[in-house]
This record gives structure tokens, sequence and C-alpha cells, in this order.
């Protein structure tokens, strides 16, 4: 892992580079030219010698106090922002700073530091690599794959760079996987309100399906401002619809099932608000065999979801790779669980 910059290497660079001008401890990582890629070397108290490995600048938000922000706002070389809602407003001073990957010692191990790894970082430390750096959502986060060894990256994991397979401190990796009997159980409750939407929802034409979807939220959603209403992700909105959804998915599947998909899916709500006001100018009917497919996959990830009691923890070989999981990853170190990045 990383052997490109290794200590030797980072070492033989200070005896052929000059440090960067007005400085006595940048030394580039390897052109002089790609000046954003560079190291610190540094002497530690107990006489240890390091390197901090950089990759260009990135922006650091400090909390501050409004006071603190009206002081600083105008000046020069000082950035701040406000976030959040006029009622409730957060202040943050906006400062730039190395963005460090991480620490290279004379162990020749590298230790991840870094504040985050997106796709430049990956590509700079698998430039550096004889593996791959990336993001991957179902492996947990961000992992690296080498010649037959798999480790998954977090802040703090320290690796050999001599050894891929080595890492300084013993980890676990556990999936979620589903218990098959207790989730066929739990979804007996549902078997009606699948197999009645589905015959239902399949009958229907695009056309219909606007206009019912119309007279189902005005029936079921007290008060609903279609005036405001808008295609785009709401979380009120999604959790009120689906939360009446699973009220009335017994007694009225078919009313429960397009709350669902106006809940989920935003295309299908900014359709839906354009009959009622008036102007519809989407012209594509929609498949109402892909709208089904597409509830079915969403409200069973949901189900799953809001009953942890179906999933049991499996324990996958440390530094081999590990199978997808939809479900989720963790990583204990220490006896605690880490997050990936």
């Amino acid at each position: 892992m990383l052997q490109h910059i290794r200590y030797e290497a980072l070492l033989e660079q200070t005896r052929k580079e000059l440090p960067y001008r007005g400085t006595h401890n940048r030394f580039p990582v390897g052109s002089r030219k790609q000046s954003n890629k560079y190291f610190l070397t540094e002497e530690r108290l107990n006489g240890e010698s390091i390197a901090r490995v950089i990759y260009g600048e990135r922006r650091q938000y400090t909390a501050i106090s409004e006071e603190l922000h009206d002081h600083l706002r105008g000046k020069i070389n000082v950035n701040v922002v406000t976030r959040g809602s006029p009622q409730e407003p957060t202040y943050y001073r906006i400062d730039t700073v190395p963005n460090e990957l991480g620490i290279v010692r004379e162990d020749n191990t590298f230790e991840f530091t870094a504040h985050h790894l997106s796709q430049g970082e990956n590509n700079i430390l698998t430039k550096w690599s004889y593996g791959y750096f990336n993001t991957s959502a179902r492996h947990g986060g961000v992992v690296h794959s080498g010649l037959k060894v798999f480790h998954p990256i977090w802040h703090g994991a320290r690796f050999s760079m001599d050894n891929d397979s080595k890492s300084y401190k013993p980890y676990q990796v556990f999936g979620l996987a589903v218990k098959r009997k207790e989730a066929k159980d739990h979804f007996k409750s549902y078997e009606k309100f699948f197999i009645v939407a589905k015959t239902m929802a399949l009958s229907m034409e695009w056309k219909d399906f606007e206009q019912t979807a119309v007279e189902v939220i005005n029936q079921h959603v007290t008060g609903f401002d279609w005036h405001n209403a808008r295609g785009y992700y709401d979380p009120e909105r999604e959790e009120k619809f689906k939360s009446i959804a699973l009220a009335i998915k017994d007694v009225a599947p078919l009313d429960a099932y397009i709350l669902y998909v106006c809940a989920d899916n935003y295309n299908v709500m900014a359709r839906v608000t354009s009959v009622v006001a008036g102007g519809n100018y989407y012209t594509r009917q929609l498949s109402m065999q892909e709208l089904y497919l597409s509830f079915h996959r969403r409200v069973t990830r949901d189900i799953y979801k809001a009953a942890p009691e179906l999933f049991k923890d499996v324990e996958y070989d440390t530094g081999k790779k590990y199978p997808a999981n939809n479900w989720g990853i963790k990583v204990i170190v220490d006896g605690q669980q880490v997050k990936q990045y």
C-alpha cells in the first residue's frame, strides 16, 4: 500500500531536492512543478521523524459567535458565512488549510489523517500505490484493493507500506445479513397490501393515476398546500405521506400505494402538482410497471430499516475482499466502531 511514498523514498527526495522557497521542510513528492503535492518533514519530541503528505488545500469551517462574525465581516483575507434559517442562524469562519492525507513514519507505515477522501484524493493515493482506492457505498465507504488484499479505510487507520496485508492495529469487519425466517414472518402482514396494490396499480393508465393521486392526497392529507407543493425533496412531506400510507395500507391499499409513490418519487409529485395547477407540461407518460417495481424496492428497504431485529452480524475475513452489502458494514477497532471515509 502506497509503496511509491515509502519513508526511504521521501528521505531521498530531501537529499535530491531543495525545499520550496520560503520554507525549510516542504519538499515535492514527485515533480517539483506539481507543487500541490508535497510533504512536510517533522521531528517529534520523542525523536521520531515523520513526513506529513499534503495534497492541495481544503476549506475548514469553524463555528463562531454572532458578535465575532459581525466583527470579522468585511475584513481583508477573512471569510465568514451564515448558515441555517433566519430564525436560527449559525455563523462560521472559513479558513484555507493544507489538505493533509496522512503521515509516513520511519517504520514505513502510513496513517490516514485526512479530513475526507473523495475522488481526487482517491486518484492520487491510487497513483502512489500498486492497488486502487475507491469509494464503495456497499462496502461501507472508501476501500483499498490490492493484489490479494482488500481493506476498509478509516481516519486513524495505519497500514504497512511494505506488506499490503499488514495493519498496524487488528480490526474486524462485520456485515448485516437478513434472518430469512424472521423476515418471512415479518412480511406476512404486508402480503395483502403488496398483492392488491400491484393488481390495481398495473391495471391503471398514467392519466388515471395522476387524477386519482390528487383525490387521494386531498382525502387523506388534511389541508395539503398544493400552492407551495414542489417536485423536490421534502422530508416533512415524505414522512407525513408514509405514515398515513402505513396506517391505511390494510383498508385502502391503492391509496397507500399512491401516497408512497408520491412521497418517494419527486418526478411523480411534480407531475401531480402540475395537474392541480392546470398546466401539465409533462407529455411523456410514466410506466406503471416501473413505478410499482420502484415502489416495491423502496418500501421493502424501509421495512427492513425499521426492523433491526431482522438482521444478524456476519464477520468477514480481515484483509480479504468481503461481499457488497446493501444493509451496512461495521469496522471495529479496539472494541469500538470506526467510521470509514
